[in-house]
């Protein structure tokens, strides 16, 4: 894949984090309207049959349900910035501090069921305000205090909004291939993040939404309606697993 040679970020630039796999998510669109299409039937009684022409029913059979997280503001804090005069992500890995109870959650989150991704927005490298090396070793740091949390995978966006990629937020990309890859029922999964282009992605994508209200993003949030407002990924899974109990 070809760098920009202005910033160094690929085409698909998780692939800076390891091997991207390509996968076809058109396929998984047509899987995704076909389990909506039986669902809808199911509820009305209709007893049509399983579309075994399409190969379906071991996919549909199968289908998991997913956490779909961002990461600044949801599982650490954010930093605030002396040069900009803003909060923003860390921009080294010295900056990088958990919230409060995140691992605990995470861990509550996967024995309850749920698979966890990371799916989250990264431009700094691309505005020049660090490097790419540096992100690395932030989301390194962001591992480590993790503990090997169980989360099945992490999805990095670098561009900026101007450069007119389709893996940025709210673009529910990075959710689709997620969905297609592991085997996940969208309608059934949940998008947390703190922004209105987390909700908004979430939306797109077929997903429950959550809302969290961390401090320091209330600037980036009020235009999108979440499915459900928390003060912190603590409180939503325990709601979450609460509501699955009832």
């Amino acid at each position: 894949m070809k760098a920009s040679p202005r910033t160094g970020v690929k085409e698909s630039p998780r692939s800076e984090f390891g091997s991207f796999r390509q996968r076809s998510i058109y396929s998984f669109r047509e899987v995704a309207n076909e389990s909506h299409r039986l669902r809808r039937d199911a509820a009305r009684g209709d007893p049509s049959p399983l579309p075994f022409a399409f190969g379906l029913q071991p996919f549909l059979t199968m289908m998991r349900k997913a956490l779909f997280l961002d990461r600044d503001g949801v599982l650490d804090e954010l930093v605030w910035h002396e040069a900009t005069e803003e909060w923003g992500a860390p921009l080294m890995p010295g900056q990088l501090i958990l919230r409060p109870g995140v691992r605990e959650a995470l861990v509550a989150a996967r024995e309850a069921g749920w698979l966890l991704f990371v799916v989250t927005n990264q431009p700094d490298a691309a505005k020049e305000k660090t490097s790419l090396q540096s992100l690395r070793e932030v989301h390194q740091e962001l591992a480590g205090q993790l503990h090997h949390a169980p989360i099945e995978e992490f999805f990095y966006c670098f561009h900026q909004s101007s450069d007119g990629c389709d893996c940025r937020k709210p673009s529910p990309r990075f959710v689709l291939e997620a969905a297609g890859r592991y085997g996940i029922d969208l309608a059934s999964s949940w998008l947390v993040g703190d922004s209105d282009s987390d909700i908004e992605c979430g939306v797109r994508a077929g997903c429950r939404t959550a809302l969290i209200q961390y401090e320091h993003s209330s600037s980036r949030r009020g235009a999108q309606r979440a499915d459900l407002i928390c003060v912190g990924l603590g409180d939503f899974v325990t709601t979450l697993i609460r509501r699955s109990g009832d």
